[in-house]
């Protein structure tokens, strides 16, 4: 019989999922939770307040390691029922599981096993899929999942930024994870940016219509709509504007829209893979669009340089505005 789980470990994890610092095992566990919440049409309790709230997670713990109750999968969801039933314990163990997935995340070329790719700063790659599907992965990336894509869910992965185009099957869900969001479709393309130093994902449509969930919110989007999920809450907001660049990243262009310059910035380090420091505080607070196809680094930014009114220096990898 499993044991009951400290109340005062409940109540961490989940800050630690919401605060985004939960290991992959947790997150798998915490989403898991939340998944039957929505599943029997319940109200989902955002923070574990009460006893009440307590004890139906314990309980939830323990039904998803039920033998009987396990889907019929392997590898990664072996892996994280193990730790799940682990947690019952007291947690055990968990970083020989840790260990496990990250062994096989080293031999993409298996199959069956869980394959990742890796893009540097400045770099992207197209990637095809064993369903049809294709992945233009964005500068500074990464993208995981099953080589086989077996089961009732096409899974993948994402950490920074993609552009999929998704074959269609109604009767297997493309599925992004992005930590604690989900992108989930039958058949469409959209885009989803996920760098862990922004303040926001987004998830874009191109093409058809698509799911956004968070453990605290959900909703769908379809063509040219455009979403913005709060990292910290896991608030979702539709964006007035349409950010174009998520749909020509791509082909080479970037496009910036009235953005605070150490936006701005961030994504010129991940498309020229350079580093940037601005010494004038003051700077900070202007906002400024660009346009960026070939142009060389120094070329954008003396277009940002005048129309910001500063001045830049360039040291090997190093930009310093001022």
């Amino acid at each position: 019989m499993a044991k009951h789980v400290n109340s005062a470990f409940l109540k961490a994890l989940i800050q630690r999922y919401q605060r985004r610092q939960a290991t992959r095992g947790e997150r798998f566990i915490v989403e898991r939770w939340y998944a039957w919440f929505d599943q029997q049409q319940a109200d989902t309790p955002a923070w574990l307040n009460d006893d009440e709230d307590v004890k139906r997670f314990e309980e939830r713990l323990i039904a998803i390691t039920s033998t009987r109750n396990r889907p019929a999968r392997t590898g990664r969801w072996r892996i994280w029922l193990g730790a799940a039933a682990t947690l019952l314990v007291g947690l055990c163990g968990w970083w020989v599981l840790e260990g496990r997935l990250d062994n096989q995340l080293r031999q993409p070329g298996r199959a069956g096993t869980v394959a990742e790719h890796v893009t540097a700063p400045g770099q992207r790659k197209l990637i095809r899929l064993a369903d049809g599907s294709e992945v233009w992965l964005g500068s500074a990336s990464r993208l995981r999942y099953r080589q086989d894509f077996r089961g009732p869910q096409r899974e993948v992965d994402v950490e920074g930024q993609a552009f999929f185009a998704v074959s269609p099957d109604p009767q297997r869900p493309f599925v992004v994870h992005m930590d604690d969001c989900t992108v989930q479709v039958l058949g469409t393309s959209f885009d989803v940016r996920n760098y862990r130093d922004d303040e926001h994902r987004m998830i874009t449509v191109a093409e058809g219509r698509v799911s956004v969930r968070t453990p605290v919110d959900r909703i769908e989007i379809s063509k040219r709509q455009q979403v913005s999920v709060a990292a910290k809450t896991g608030s979702i907001q539709v964006m007035d504007q349409l950010d174009e660049s998520v749909l020509t990243w791509k082909e080479g262009i970037l496009v910036i829209r009235e953005q605070p310059l150490p936006e701005i910035v961030k994504q010129l380090e991940r498309w020229y893979a350079v580093s940037f420091r601005i010494d004038t505080p003051g700077l900070k607070n202007k906002r400024l669009s660009l346009r960026v196809r070939n142009e060389s680094l120094h070329e954008v930014l003396t277009v940002l340089a005048v129309a910001g009114g500063f001045e830049f220096s360039i040291s090997g990898e190093q930009v310093t505005l001022y």
